[in-house]
């Protein structure tokens, strides 16, 4: 799988442009992290890599196929999308969300092969869901529902894996524990973009950095030569401090508050 992001540009109509000539690209084995201020557009890009929106300008690739050229059902078999805040207004048990992962491969209507049974049975023991199977889905808490959202996306047996702020729900625990599924399916053979605020969940998890700053890629590499002081300063409007963690090796993010305080 090569997922090509191609001068991609987006606006509404009437309004500036949300992206500005984008170019990204993702291979197999990736985790690519996107990274950027509120607005910068993560959410936007990724909406347009999964081609639930139609970019102004540029186009998105599957292996050199323009996604615009490819039926829904198409897509859905190659990629799957973790929004961040997705619902379901219907009353089904997590068992029956997770195996809807299951519908770009045997359609709709078609009952479950052995096949799509132990795609649900693996992604539901990857995350943990299983002794969540038979509740209904309204009556989990975010983080749970959010483990459940990913357990269908992998359930779809995707190609590319895209998740728009994961852990939004999670406590330290469980987005350290979701990071690492994310990583493993990376490891893997998956190719995976994940936007994330948190910019040492992303030097941690991440191979490659992507910097959303004005609508364009300020820069993207490894974390060390994207997360640096200056870059931060002046995509977040913040003071930080960058350090390597003397045990991991991995680029720490410190906030250096202007405020005095205790």
């Amino acid at each position: 799988m090569k997922l090509v992001m191609q001068d991609l540009t987006f606006a509404y109509p009437g309004s500036q442009p949300i992206l500005r000539g984008v170019n990204l690209t993702v291979v197999a084995g990736d985790l690519l992290a996107l990274v950027g201020a509120n607005g910068a557009g993560k959410s936007t890009l990724l909406s347009l890599a999964t081609g639930y929106r139609t970019p102004s300008g540029g186009e998105v690739l599957f292996d050199d196929l323009p996604v615009a050229s490819l039926p829904p059902q198409a897509i859905a078999k190659r990629v799957a999308c973790l929004e961040q805040d997705r619902h379901t207004t219907l009353d089904f048990t997590v068992r029956e969300v997770v195996a809807m992962g299951r519908i770009p491969h045997r359609g709709r209507f078609a009952r479950e092969t052995s096949h799509d049974r132990q795609s649900v049975d693996e992604a539901m023991e990857l995350t943990e869901t299983v002794g969540l199977a038979g509740r209904s889905v309204h009556s989990l808490s975010g983080g749970e529902r959010q483990r459940v959202y990913l357990a269908t996306a992998l359930a779809q047996d995707p190609e590319a894996l895209l998740l728009d702020e994961p852990t939004t729900h999670f406590d330290i625990r469980y987005q350290m524990e979701l990071m690492e599924i994310i990583a493993e399916r990376a490891c893997s053979g998956l190719a995976v973009v994940v936007a994330v605020h948190d910019l040492n969940t992303a030097a941690a998890y991440a191979h490659r950095i992507a910097l959303l700053q004005d609508g364009r890629i300020a820069a993207d590499g490894p974390p060390a030569d994207v997360l640096t002081e200056t870059a931060i300063a002046d995509a977040f409007h913040a003071r930080v401090s960058v350090r390597r963690d003397p045990d991991t090796g991995h680029v720490t993010v410190i906030p250096r508050p202007t405020a005095t305080g205790r």
